[in-house]
């Protein structure tokens, strides 16, 4: 209401033609100052002239007893409130078409693919219109600490059995189609032990070791013996539960353990929880083998932030308004 009460005065200032405010209009303002140049000559008239240079170029008038110099800069500058106020209208008009939109989340595997998300709110799920497939995902640490360095997935986007692109995504990096984004947002290992393991294998009273790579769910038989060791299951987060029975308390690797299985020609030879942080903490019960985790790849998950706000360009639109309406005013 203001815009609109103030413009069509600020309109006429701006196509205004008359170039000489008359004396009265003068004493109105409050920048206005009098004072008088006894006997005024062209020195005078010259040097008035440079300091309105900065202002621009300025007209003169010549009359029978008074020579007016006029200069004058910004006309336009009246009309940044304009953009101003815009900016203010098309930054509110846009959060409002945000809601038109979603938030969600998306969790995927290795090698999975999905075309749904769930709503941040769990209050059910949302179609994308497309496939999104996670082609690989990517974890660093810090050495000895176990706290993520980095991560990132490479995405894929599929759309009528064409994958239409491609991109390796990171935090603040997201991917963006058909105005969604995908954000990388968290990670966590597979809650049902799936994942790779690197063990350092030696026998008691032996010297030298043999380091074996064996997936979760498997087996391998041990070098230079016919006694082969399972990989029976493997826990990021390791807890017991009231019962006494082993549960992981997240999916992150705080407390990584396996559960290893030997026999010897068909029999049972020993069966034991393995502790990558604390590797002697059942190690006799590994006997005639002492083992070690020395990797662990767990099966890990990415974890994405989706979200579709139609009215994100209106907000961007309205902060470019916006800085150009303060600049001109």
């Amino acid at each position: 209401c203001c815009t609109l009460h103030r413009a069509p005065r600020i309109l006429r200032a701006v196509r205004s033609d008359k170039k000489f405010p008359d004396r009265e209009g003068l004493t109105f303002m409050g920048n206005c100052r009098t004072g008088k140049l006894t006997p005024s000559d062209s020195e005078d008239e010259e040097f008035i002239t440079q300091e309105l240079a900065a202002f621009g170029r300025p007209v003169v008038q010549r009359q029978e007893n008074a020579v007016t110099l006029f200069a004058e800069k910004g006309r336009w500058t009246r009309l940044g409130f304009f953009l101003t106020h815009i900016a203010i209208l098309l930054i509110l008009g846009g959060s409002l078409l945000g809601h038109l939109g979603f938030k969600g989340f998306l969790q995927l595997y290795e090698g999975q693919q999905l075309d749904t998300v769930m709503l941040r709110d769990r209050s059910g799920t949302q179609p994308l219109g497309f496939t999104v497939r996670c082609n690989s995902f990517e974890v660093k640490f810090y050495e000895n600490t176990g706290r993520p360095q980095s991560y990132l997935s490479s995405l894929t986007v599929i759309e009528n059995g064409n994958e239409i692109l491609t991109k390796e995504i990171r935090v603040n990096d997201p991917l963006i189609y058909k105005g969604i984004f995908f954000y990388q947002s968290t990670y966590g290992a597979d809650p049902k032990g799936g994942g790779k393991l690197e063990l350092q294998i030696a026998v008691h009273g032996e010297t030298g070791s043999t380091k074996v790579k064996v997936p979760v769910g498997s087996s391998v038989v041990l070098p230079g013996t016919q006694d082969e060791l399972f990989v029976d299951r493997f826990l990021p987060d390791f807890a017991l539960d009231e019962h006494n029975h082993p549960f992981s308390r997240s999916e992150n690797l705080n407390n990584p353990a396996v559960l290893l299985r030997a026999e010897r020609d068909g029999k049972p030879l020993f069966t034991s929880w393995l502790f990558a942080r604390h590797p002697d903490f059942h190690g006799k019960q590994t006997e005639p083998y002492h083992i070690r985790i020395t990797n662990f790849e767990p099966r890990f998950f990415t974890g994405l932030q989706v979200a579709k706000d139609p009215g994100v360009w209106f907000v961007w639109a309205g902060c470019a308004f916006l800085m150009v309406g303060m600049y001109i005013a």
